[in-house]
């Protein structure tokens, strides 16, 4: 046997690069990729900008977590095979430290209309075609680079949906109290909805604190809600999930979205969405038949909510047709989907890892 086979090959090494590690869709994801890929065998670390807290939902799952600025830190992006970053001041880092060539930049969210700091990595990730059209608009140069889209994915609970008379809410919101998520328009069209159902049960499942959160307490009790509107705040993912299973329609009032995962979790256990024509999660409601696309008519808004929280047959067919279009957006497929861009950036680092490809319905291939 020559010394050449007989060399240990080292695992294929990842730095997950994120501002911080708190509540919401984007920290999720990195916990998503940092657990699928220590399981497959890969080094994994997680660069942050400060503390978080969710840092030790890492940690306690053996994937070390560390903040800038430290030497380490600069090792582990010198010496990854691919650097992950979340935002583009991470970006940036990574290619002044010179790895330019194995850094993803991964846009979660729709752009501002303002050109700031500009994408610098090699390969860039948008999470739905709509983030992707407003990259090149604003971002022309992009054109020349690898420009990939990669949806978020949620996991499907086991068991089928719950049925229509077992869901203990009627409404269900989650978002942090910011602008972005807009929970006054929760509350109004809430509030629209009790006036014709005085039995009506909604609940707000806020992941964290806020900017609007007492703009909230004050205008639910301004509107009376207070019996009507459970608040549900700091739980865990796996609440989160539990309380979007149990109510009969998702309600997202944002102003903005890339791709919100807690929509995506929703069609997952079968609860139709209703959502604001806030990007590509509307083109997915509208195009499935699981849900509705609200407009500026409240009153139709209204209507179309009292529909699908009392009717069985019409919650019927869109929750049937929510927990089917949930296989397009998997995350089975998408971290299969990220480990096929990894593997691009640098194939070398990949000799001992079996491929996982995603086919039809979000199931892997081993190949």
């Amino acid at each position: 046997m020559s010394q050449a086979s007989t060399m240990l090959v080292r695992p294929p090494r990842i730095v997950l690069a994120t501002d911080r590690l708190s509540p919401g869709g984007v920290s999720h994801f990195v916990l998503q990729l940092a657990n699928h890929f220590r399981a497959r065998g890969c080094q994994v670390d997680v660069v942050t900008l400060r503390p978080g807290e969710w840092d030790h939902r890492l940690v306690e799952s053996g994937v070390d977590v560390h903040t800038v600025p430290s030497r380490k830190v600069v090792g582990l992006i010198r010496s990854a095979d691919v650097i992950h970053c979340q935002q583009r001041i991470l970006g940036l880092l990574a290619v002044l430290l010179g790895a330019r060539a194995r850094t993803i930049e991964h846009v979660h969210n729709v752009m501002s209309g303002y050109r700031l700091l500009s994408f610098r990595g090699s390969t860039i990730v948008a999470v739905s075609n709509h983030v992707r059209s407003g990259l090149q608009s604003q971002y022309p140069r992009l054109a020349k680079r690898h420009l990939s889209v990669v949806p978020n994915g949620a996991r499907k609970r086991p068991g089928d949906p719950l049925p229509f008379g077992r869901r203990c809410y009627d409404i269900v919101g989650v978002g942090r109290f910011e602008e972005q998520k807009d929970p006054l328009a929760f509350l109004d069209l809430v509030a629209r909805l009790h006036r014709h159902n005085a039995g009506l049960r909604a609940v707000w499942i806020a992941p964290g604190a806020g900017s609007l959160q007492q703009q909230f307490i004050d205008h639910q009790r301004l509107l009376g809600l207070n019996e009507t509107v459970t608040v549900a705040q700091g739980g865990t993912h796996e609440a989160t999930r539990d309380l979007i299973a149990q109510s009969r329609v998702f309600l997202l009032t944002s102003k903005w979205e890339g791709l919100p995962l807690a929509a995506l979790e929703a069609l997952a256990s079968g609860t139709p969405v209703v959502t604001t024509p806030c990007g590509e999660i509307a083109d997915i409601i509208e195009n499935n038949g699981c849900g509705a696309v609200l407009d500026s008519d409240l009153e139709a808004g209204t209507s179309t909510l009292m529909s699908l929280t009392s009717d069985r047959l019409l919650w019927e067919s869109n929750s049937t047709n929510a927990f089917s279009v949930a296989d397009d957006f998997s995350e089975d497929g998408m971290t299969a989907m990220v480990e096929l861009i990894y593997r691009s950036v640098k194939p070398s680092a990949w000799p001992d890892v079996p491929h996982r490809m995603p086919s039809e319905g979000g199931v892997l291939c081993e190949s």
